[in-house]
């Protein structure tokens, strides 16, 4: 959306990265990129799309009931709808970058093949090991020298009234 590029403020800091944030800095780890994961699982970048095979079906585990998928048959997995899907993601609509942190008994902890911003197995997207460095270093390069914060009084402002959105997507504004 047009609207989301200008939705966020950057200032500049000094040169050097303050006491706080060097503080937090080394708090967060990138081993464990709790931040992204989190992001990506709130706002998949894409969907994905697989075409069925003969005897092929798709079960609904509330109802029981088998739907085939046979040759012809395009499914369609609607990331945004899974990874908000409160039977996988407790508190799903909510940003908790320590859900990554937390142990296999504890409430948060996300199930085994959950998150699938790159999806998984022999479809798995190639270029994940690539994407996933490149966002760390992003990641470490803007949070070090900017304090970053919604802006949206200002981009309001700046707007035709009837062009101004306030709910996009699930209540959120900067939505991709």
């Amino acid at each position: 959306l047009p609207y989301t590029a200008a939705s966020m403020y950057i200032a500049p800091l000094s040169p050097t990265p303050s006491e706080d944030h060097q503080r937090h800095g080394r708090q967060l780890t990138f081993e464990n990129p709790t931040l992204i994961k989190e992001s990506m699982r709130l706002f998949p970048a894409a969907s994905t799309t697989r075409s069925g095979e003969p005897s092929f079906t798709i079960s609904d585990p509330r109802t029981g009931l088998h739907y085939p998928a046979g040759p012809g048959t395009l499914i369609w997995l609607v990331s945004h709808a899974c990874q908000h899907d409160p039977a996988f993601w407790p508190r799903a609509d909510e940003f908790l970058p320590e859900r990554w942190l937390a142990k296999e008994a504890e409430e948060l902890c996300p199930q085994p093949g959950a998150l699938r911003p790159f999806e998984q197995g022999p479809r798995a997207c190639i270029g994940k090991n690539l994407a996933m460095i490149e966002l760390k270093i992003v990641l470490c390069l803007v949070a070090r020298r900017f304090d970053i914060s919604t802006a949206y009084e200002e981009l309001d402002a700046g707007m035709n009234p009837k062009r101004v959105v306030k709910n996009a997507v699930d209540g959120k504004r900067a939505y991709q």
